[in-house]
Formats: C-alpha cells, structure tokens, sequence
C-alpha cells in the first residue's frame, strides 16, 4: 500500500510461495561391503519444490540417476559417495557420506605337527585378510568336535582321515571357510 501527500491511497497484492529448504540424504546397505558386493543406495530429498532428479557420484568415477541405486565397487578403499538432488525450480542439494571397502574376506590354515598321531596334540593356526575387524573362529575338526580361536589345539582318539574346517566371520558378517584332509 502506498499513500502520497495528497492522501491518494494506491494498493497491490500478489501471492508469495515460499517452500522449505531442499534437504537430500541417503542411505545404503550393506553398510560394510567388501569388494565386487553390490551396494543399494536409496536418496531421500524433502523440502524445495517436487519433482526431484537424483544423480550419483560413487567416489571411484561411476555414477548413476535416479532415487535408488546399485554399485559394486573393484577395489578396496574409501570412497566418498555423493549425492545431488535438484527440484523442479533449480534448487540443488547435495549429501556425501563415505563407504569403506574392505578387500574381500580369505582366510586359510596351517597344522602342526603335519603328520599326528593319535593322541598327539595338534595346533591349528589361522590367518586372515581383508573383512572388518574383529573376526570370529569356529574350528570343526572332522571327528564330532569343534574349537573357537585363532589357534587352537585338539587331540584325535583315534587314527582315520578327518576334514578339518575352519569358518571366518569378520564384524560386518561376512563368512568364509576353509577345509583342510588331516591324517591321523
């Protein structure tokens, strides 16, 4: 409304919109993928005007568009992962988060002595790479037995060839085992 000195009065309206903020954000799963695993990714966007396009950088120079995405990455780093979201007035939000991938999950084993006799103890050694720390260890020996640890011990009663089998479990749940012939 304005008013001059003379008192004449002159008015206007005009209807103002005004929208939240554009916020975008992100999830994924699994959390901790270890390499060539896929990964779903699914964008959120709230606030600006709808509708959204989402596009993708996953930090090691593949993207992707759309509110959902999978990638698997080929080797094992941190990566940043970026989301842009964009509304259908030009406003831009982005959101980065970093994965990390660890190298895939190998174990194997070694046994001492290599030859045992029935009664002998008989020390299993455990190595591992790559998975997230820590790992858990659950030894089968063939025989009706089983063990937990990196190194155990265990004695046969009796002579036969035994499958010994060692299962791996590293903190984001990946799994990988190993079976080795021993020969009492």
């Amino acid at each position: 409304t304005v008013t001059d000195s003379a008192s004449h009065v002159a008015s206007r309206s005009r209807p103002v919109t005004v929208v939240s903020p554009l916020i975008a954000d992100f999830t994924f799963s699994p959390t901790n993928p270890v390499v060539g695993q896929t990964v779903a990714f699914s964008g959120t966007a709230i606030g600006g005007t709808s509708p959204y396009t989402f596009s993708w950088a996953f930090g090691d120079g593949g993207t992707g568009a759309g509110k959902t995405e999978t990638h698997a990455y080929t080797s094992a780093a941190t990566f940043t992962v970026t989301l842009t979201v964009t509304d259908s007035a030009a406003r831009v939000d982005t959101a980065a988060k970093f994965i990390t991938v660890p190298g895939a999950l190998t174990i194997d084993f070694t046994f001492s002595p290599t030859n045992p006799v029935v009664g002998q103890a008989v020390t299993f050694s455990a190595t591992v790479s790559g998975g997230t720390l820590p790992y858990t260890f659950s030894w089968t020996f063939g025989d009706g037995t089983m063990g937990v640890g990196q190194t155990v011990s265990h004695t046969y009663s009796s002579s036969g060839d035994f499958s010994v089998t060692l299962t791996v479990t590293d903190s984001a749940s990946h799994v990988a085992s190993r079976s080795r012939p021993v020969t009492v």
